[in-house]
């Protein structure tokens, strides 16, 4: 999320390395899907298809008033993999 006064419009980006941008889209990376990428605050939602590396987000912001377009701080998400063990217990027929 971000707080902005006077902002016209907000447009999320990613980066698999925190130099190069994309807007977001559903599927980049791979498993990741986004809600709300025009407001100020984006959720992203992550499958077990995501890759399990660095993701880096940032969102540019026109403003209203015709200053220039404002990029905030990069944020970082890291995207761990989560194993689950199951223990099978005895069964009685």
């Amino acid at each position: 999320s971000v707080t902005a006064t006077g902002a016209a419009a907000y447009n999320w980006q990613y980066s698999s390395n925190g130099d190069d941008w994309d807007n977001v889209s559903n599927g980049l990376p791979t498993g990741t899907t986004y809600a709300n990428a025009t407001t100020a605050s984006m959720t992203v939602t992550t499958t077990g298809s995501t890759p399990v590396t660095p993701h880096y987000y940032r969102v540019r912001i026109q403003s209203a008033t015709g200053c220039d377009d404002v990029t905030s701080e990069v944020v970082e998400l890291n995207v761990n993999q989560v194993t689950v063990g199951v223990t099978p217990s005895a069964t009685t027929f």
